[in-house]
């Protein structure tokens, strides 16, 4: 599931969750029985989001190098900086915002992370 926030728009949503903003169809027909259009979203609103198709599923990720997809289970006293330097050799705060921006349905504010959260750690843009 997806909880909609501010702002929110179907390919948007695609884009996270998907890597592909071309895909918010799926979401869409997914929840047609809630949506009356692709635009009637709500803040708060939680929409089900279905499996990827296959040709929109992430290659699998490289051990030891970022790329989309690669997860990161947050170890205690972890900060978004520790493993922003882990996977991308610099804490730039353009760095930990990316890092935020790919997470912030899994955190309330960039300073909070808890022990175990699954944090997609996305590649950096080129």
């Amino acid at each position: 599931t997806y909880t909609v926030r501010r702002g929110d728009v179907l390919s948007v949503i695609a884009q996270r969750i998907y890597g592909k903003s071309a895909l918010w169809r799926l979401i869409y027909e997914e929840n047609r029985d809630t949506l009356d259009s692709p635009e009637d979203l709500r803040e708060g609103q939680v929409l089900r989001i279905p499996p990827s198709p296959a040709e929109a599923a992430p290659p699998p990720p490289i051990p030891g190098a970022p790329g989309e997809g690669r997860i990161h289970v947050v170890q205690d006293g972890e900060y978004l900086s520790t493993i922003a330097q882990r996977y991308y050799g610099n804490a730039r705060p353009s760095t930990l915002q990316m890092l935020y921006e790919a997470n912030r349905d899994r955190m309330r504010s960039p300073d909070d992370l808890d022990a175990g959260t699954r944090l997609l750690i996305p590649e950096l843009p080129r």
